[in-house]
């Protein structure tokens, strides 16, 4: 009686701390797949909000910084005629109209101008008001303008909320106000699905309602229902989109039945009071969903609201199947053992009952279970095994388990079975390749425990699951990955490449400049910069058209390149129909070799330019060679020859002036 006693306490005893065991590990995974989760999508809202700033930082360089539109709002911001300023705001909109609509189609929200106190001086999407103040409303604005910085994050308006791009305006060194590229939640929420269109993804935009609820006119709050996770966050409705011109809904119907689940949950509501991003599972009409909450900070730094992103998760349920499924083999393992210490105390009557049992449940369980003696050769398999493996039970008696499972040539694991026997302790391997009966291969994760009579190791246990399909997700998430890796670098390309002529834009020449600067200062070495103008261009594009002006400024790009014949030499496009070209490690009087060779190329093609005096297209080229000083700043050499560019065209265009003269 007392053995009796003590088998069946040992019995619960292992049966708590193997269910223990297994309780923490299928929690250690479900986090693990969780965070996982979380970064990944992370990842992609950083992805989704780079490529608008991305965009924005293009559109800002390529349209905006330009004499043209920089002159316009340089005379708007200083004259004082109400007037005049309404004719000069009627003319910036003209000029800009075209560009705003085509970068609407690309998903950018808002363009807006500000005076340098923070008043709106021009906004594209409501052209009819201007001149009231944003303070109070717009930080992003006011940052700019008194910091002098461009100010990039996400900001809640009166109508308006999204993600802000403000960059500060100057012209001839002289302050005169900023300008905002905007864009959209739904902007970002459309990037995202394309990028996790795999994921089935499905998400949400909750608003903070103590950060925006002040700042929204009186006559929006209606269009805005708090959510049943918490009273201090909103949501829009559907129809205030549609008045603010965006296609679309800002909270899908599925998040918002999940909301309401999780609003009923105390760790919700814990982690809601940290304003941290943070990530939950959840049960819904039986199906897994992790609920990831990215928290979004305004340019203030304060917490604005978060991201709610629903992806369904399967391998939750695999995950649950695989721990009932170990806590049940683990169940098995010690009622085996239970049995078998039973039915040494009740004979062999007992014995073959307990062996009845046995059978039956190994043969009901979802994993395949085999028994091999110490030399590996197999001396029981339940049906799941022999039906993964495509054949009959009888069939794989006495085969040698080494012939069956293989470890991945890919990993240097040790094969479990072998560490099992010189161990003598539980040996776990998800490295292991199943061979099927029709010749195909599938890898299984598999669980080895000894065997015992006695004292004496008799064999070992072995529970075996197809993780096919867990192998195929994996390789999924890494494709993805790869590919926002790779388009991330061709974004970053694209941002250093002028969109017409295909050379180096003035982003790359700036960073080139101060690179190239700095070297041949440490060097002791020239460097020397040709500034170069084509003479006339404006009557030229306004006789023959734009989309010949863009040919002729190809055509210019090209014949520069070919001119530059060292690989180190950069030709760019400084600016409209200026061009520069670094000759790094380069003299003076080889630097106008250089610009002779450029000129009578030019001359060479006889490009035809009726309205010049030569009759043919020519260049003014303004050339200056400096060794730099520690003292110095590159900006001297830039200086220096766009002041000897000025003196080539004062002295009659097409020529080049190396010196204080032409």
């Amino acid at each position: 009686m007392k053995d009796r006693v003590a088998t069946f306490g040992l019995f619960t005893l292992l049966l708590l701390l193997c269910l223990g065991l297994i309780y923490s590990r299928h929690q250690s995974l479900l986090n693990n797949q969780m965070q996982q989760r979380l970064r990944g999508q992370q990842a992609v809202i950083s992805c989704a909000s780079g490529t608008y700033q991305l965009l924005a930082q293009t559109l800002f360089e390529e349209a905006i910084q330009q004499e043209e539109i920089l002159s316009l709002i340089h005379d708007m911001v200083t004259t004082e005629e109400a007037e005049r300023r309404n004719l000069l705001r009627g003319w910036l909109f003209r000029k800009l109209d075209p560009l705003y609509q085509r970068v609407r189609q690309q998903r950018i929200r808002q363009l807006h101008f500000h005076y340098p106190d923070g008043r709106s001086l021009l906004r594209f999407h409501a052209p009819q008001l201007a001149d009231d103040s944003l303070d109070g409303v717009r930080p992003s604005v006011l940052l700019a303008n008194r910091q002098l910085r461009a100010v990039h994050g996400y900001e809640s308006g009166r109508i308006f909320h999204g993600f802000r791009h403000v960059y500060p305006l100057f012209y001839a060194d002289q302050h005169i106000g900023s300008v905002e590229l905007s864009t959209s939640f739904l902007q970002i929420q459309q990037e995202m699905h394309q990028l996790t269109e795999n994921q089935q993804t499905r998400l949400a935009f909750v608003l903070y309602k103590p950060e925006m609820w002040d700042k929204l006119f009186p006559s929006l709050q209606p269009y805005y229902q708090t959510t049943p996770l918490s009273p201090d966050y909103v949501v829009e409705f559907e129809q205030l989109s549609s008045i603010a011109c965006d296609k679309g809904s800002l909270t899908d119907p599925l998040v918002w039945r999940l909301l309401k689940r999780l609003g009923d949950q105390a760790s919700a509501h814990r982690h809601l009071r940290q304003q941290q991003s943070f990530i939950l599972p959840l049960w819904h009409q039986g199906q897994p969903f992790s609920v990831a909450f990215h928290a979004i900070q305004n340019t203030l730094g304060k917490h604005a609201g978060y991201i709610v992103a629903a992806t369904p998760e399967p391998f939750f349920s695999q995950l649950r199947i695989d721990s009932i499924t170990t806590a049940s083999l683990a169940s098995l393992l010690l009622l085996m053992a239970l049995l078998l210490r039973l039915r040494f105390l009740a004979g062999r009557r007992q014995q073959q009952r307990s062996s009845q049992l046995l059978q039956m449940v190994s043969d009901s369980i979802a994993c395949g279970l085999f028994t091999a003696d110490p030399e590996c050769r197999i001396t029981y398999v339940n049906e799941t095994a022999a039906q993964l493996l495509g054949q009959e039970p009888a069939q794989l008696i006495g085969r040698i388990a080494h012939e069956i499972f293989h470890l991945d040539n890919e990993t240097n694991e040790p094969c479990c079975f072998d560490t099992l026997l010189q161990k003598k302790g539980i040996a776990r391997s998800d490295t292991i390749i199943a061979l099927h009966s029709q010749g195909h291969r599938f890898p299984v994760e598999m669980i080895c425990s000894p065997l015992h009579d006695g004292n004496k190791q008799i064999g070992t246990s072995n529970i075996f699951l197809d993780i096919s399909t867990r192998r195929r997700q994996e390789q999924q998430l890494l494709a993805t990955q790869q590919q926002l890796e790779q388009a991330n670098r061709e974004l970053q390309l694209l941002a250093r490449r002028d969109g017409l002529t295909g050379i180096a834009n003035r982003r790359s020449f700036d960073e080139a400049l101060d690179s190239l600067w700095r070297q041949a200062a440490r060097n002791r070495q020239p460097l020397s910069l040709l500034m170069i103008d084509i003479d006339h261009f404006k009557v030229y594009n306004d006789r023959f058209g734009h989309p010949q002006g863009d040919r002729c400024l190809q055509e210019i790009a090209r014949l520069l390149q070919q001119c530059c014949l060292r690989p180190a030499d950069l030709v760019c496009r400084y600016g409209g129909e200026e061009f520069a070209i670094l000759l790094p490690e380069t003299r003076e009087n080889d630097a106008l070799q250089v610009a002779r060779r450029i000129q009578q190329q030019l001359r060479q093609r006889a490009l035809p330019h009726p309205t010049s005096p030569s009759g043919y297209l020519s260049l003014s080229i303004g050339l200056c060679c400096l060794v730099p000083e520690p003292q110095h700043c590159y900006q001297e050499l830039i200086d220096c020859a766009d002041h000897r560019l000025y003196q080539a065209k004062a002295a009659g265009r097409d020529c080049i002036c190396a010196s204080d003269g032409p």
